[in-house]
């Protein structure tokens, strides 16, 4: 895989300020013709060096609360927690970790009382099991992207996230 070069960059840099843009519109802005770009394009997501993803502000979406769970689930039981998980509309990440607590879980709810009924959703689904540790925000920040207001709408403010080969370009 080679490295990424000074093209890669400014094309992770347009996609970071409006990852909706269309690859017509980029490859013009970029000075490429769109066959480069789509070649580009298609190599920096194959290669995992960017990654692109939509989301919402939760206040706009209705979700005043968001939570964090913690949990050991025996390995017998993992296919059934992510079945279970699935279901929730809430689910905004899940991921198996090392430790005791071998899995993490973040949810958006729109009241506390939503934490309780997917606590027990899963504790009536598989008997016994009960989160480890539960964590609540009532506001979370961004740390890259378009800054956001309290209301959940762009301030104008955009923060640049790392840009893939950041760092083996400072180290030249």
């Amino acid at each position: 895989m080679l490295p990424p070069d000074d093209l890669d960059r400014e094309l992770a840099q347009e996609l970071a300020v409006d990852g909706r843009t269309s690859a017509t519109s980029l490859a013009r802005t970029l000075d490429v013709p769109a066959s480069t770009l789509h070649r580009r394009l298609q190599k920096l997501l194959t290669n995992r060096q960017i990654e692109l993803r939509c989301d919402v502000a939760p206040e706009l979406g209705g979700w005043s609360l968001e939570c964090t769970w913690t949990a050991t689930i025996p390995l017998n039981h993992k296919t059934r927690v992510l079945e279970l998980l699935r279901q929730q509309s809430g689910l905004r990440s899940c991921m198996w970790i090392t430790g005791s607590n071998n899995l993490r879980v973040n949810f958006r709810v729109e009241r506390q009382s939503g934490i309780g009924m997917i606590e027990s959703a899963v504790a009536e689904a598989i008997p016994g099991l009960a989160p480890a540790e539960t964590i609540v925000y009532m506001r979370s920040h961004k740390s890259m992207g378009w800054v956001l207001d309290r209301d959940g709408r762009a301030t104008g403010e955009f923060v640049c996230p790392p840009l893939i080969g950041a760092f083996e370009r400072a180290d030249h």
